[in-house]
């Protein structure tokens, strides 16, 4: 359960007492949104339907390309799924920098959009996804923006990931951008992280602690 105290969030654990999370701040990004969007809207509808490849869900998410990866058109890759789940790249930039010189674990990389940017800042990442192919997609991006090798991709369901066997994963910082429940989490007023989520944010905590006590989270704007 997910109660709000003023600026702090307070996650209730079954069997567990309360962990409390860091203090949330806002965070004005001088990003120039409208003039990506202008940009992105250069091509023509139909240009957008041969490019689609049955991928990306709607024109607004097309026209926001260049806002969630600024070297889109250099052979960036996206299925379905990250046209909506992806961190815009100045926010992904923002969040490596907390993490700075550290060893970071983002635990859903999907198509690697904060994994580009913790390999920049950071001095270790941990790439991992239950999805194979959106490993290859990560891979692929990551070569885009000409990441340094100090990325391990690893194919595994995080909830599982302190049964990994080739490596030992230790991280200084998690970082968590777990699966929204798709699309449609635009259409409610408030979000609820309990019900939304999958995986169960209790268990992704747990495991979490386990690893370290510094867990980032990137999570809706309506969060309850």
């Amino acid at each position: 359960m997910l109660e709000n105290f003023g600026p702090i969030n307070i996650i209730k654990i079954p069997k567990s007492s309360k962990i409390y999370i860091n203090k949330m701040e806002l965070v004005k990004f001088n990003d120039h949104f409208d003039d990506l969007f202008e940009k992105g809207k250069i091509f023509t509808k139909s240009q957008f339907k041969d490019n689609n490849k049955l991928s990306i869900p709607n024109l607004t998410f097309w026209f926001q390309r260049y806002y969630y990866y600024s070297k889109y058109d250099s052979g960036i890759m996206m299925d379905n799924e990250s046209w909506w789940s992806v961190t815009p790249e100045i926010i992904a930039e923002y969040t490596a920098k907390l993490a700075k010189n550290c060893s970071v674990i983002d635990g859903f990389c999907g198509s690697g959009g904060n994994v580009i940017q913790f390999s920049k800042y950071c001095s270790k990442v941990y790439a991992i996804d239950i999805d194979k192919k959106k490993l290859e997609i990560c891979k692929n991006n990551c070569k885009i923006y000409n990441c340094k090798d100090n990325i391990y991709f690893i194919e595994s369901d995080f909830l599982k990931i302190e049964q990994y066997k080739p490596i030992k994963v230790f991280a200084d910082y998690i970082f968590l951008s777990p699966p929204w429940g798709g699309i449609n989490y635009k259409n409610s007023d408030v979000y609820s992280i309990k019900a939304s989520m999958t995986p169960d944010i209790s268990e992704i905590i747990k495991v979490c602690l386990r690893i370290t006590k510094y867990i980032m989270f990137y999570v809706p704007r309506t969060l309850m």
